[in-house]
């Protein structure tokens, strides 16, 4: 009975470790497997994502030249052909407005010099105005007494006076 159960006990552990090998090598496989999986996940889903966040930062830092190139043959593709595509649209609104930006700036550099050269000519003309006002008052004023000179002068001398 004794030997029996040694036979039994030694079976049994044998079973345990045949058990125990079967556990870590299906363990081992499930680990392999799971590893696999997680690289593949990386490659289908981590990667493309990483790829189209990129596009955003450099569509963020106004870099519109390069587009996201995603081979996935799936939504994510199809979102990166769409971003591309909104990109380009982006890029040509940019430069238009950079244009129009240009072409205002030049426009105001243009108006700001027409009110400088407006500027210098209302002081140059206030500059001659005050000579000649004070000019045209004298002669007047020399007129009037020339006028007075002509009544009273003899008629050659009121010729000649009133000639100069």
């Amino acid at each position: 009975v004794v030997g029996d159960i040694g036979t039994s006990i030694r079976q049994s552990n044998a079973t345990i470790r045949q058990s125990v090998w079967v556990v870590g090598f299906s363990t081992l496989q499930l680990l392999v497997i799971v590893a696999a999986l997680l690289v593949y996940f990386r490659e289908w889903f981590y990667t493309p994502i990483r790829e189209l966040q990129a596009g955003v930062q450099r569509v963020h830092a106004q870099d519109f030249a390069h587009p996201i190139i995603i081979h996935t043959r799936d939504e994510l593709e199809e979102l990166a052909t769409e971003f591309n595509a909104m990109t380009a649209r982006l890029a040509a609104v940019h430069r238009d407005l950079v244009q129009q930006v240009n072409e205002r700036s030049r426009q105001l550099v243009r108006s700001e010099r027409m009110v400088s050269v407006g500027f210098l000519a209302a002081g140059v003309a206030h500059e001659i105005n005050n000579p000649l006002a004070s000019i045209l008052f004298c002669s007047e004023a020399l007129e009037r007494r020339l006028a007075e000179a002509v009544a009273h002068a003899p008629p050659a001398d009121a010729e000649v006076l009133t000639r100069y």
